[in-house]
């Protein structure tokens, strides 16, 4: 798949691929003259959970303000423990 933007000289380029039954491989080229001077490229191995784990996403949490109150919370429920003691 290549993706280009309207009015900007960019593209890039995604492909994945099943190599074994219990993963993947994904790779990019990002290719951008003027932001790289040359194409930029990456590679990612995928394995696949159990069915009975849960899949967290960790790349997608930008502006995911819960995430802060969630860490904050457990940090208090291990000083509310330490002071029990």
């Amino acid at each position: 798949l290549v993706s280009q933007s309207p009015g900007y000289d960019a593209a890039l380029r995604d492909t994945s691929q099943q190599v074994c039954l219990p993963g993947g491989n994904y790779a990019f080229t990002i290719m951008d003259e003027q932001a790289y001077g040359r194409p930029i490229s990456g590679e990612r191995t995928l394995t696949r959970n159990p069915p009975e784990e849960r899949l967290y996403d960790f790349e997608c949490h930008e502006g995911n303000y819960s995430l802060a109150a969630i860490l904050r919370g457990a940090r208090m429920e291990e000083v509310q423990a330490e002071l029990q003691q």
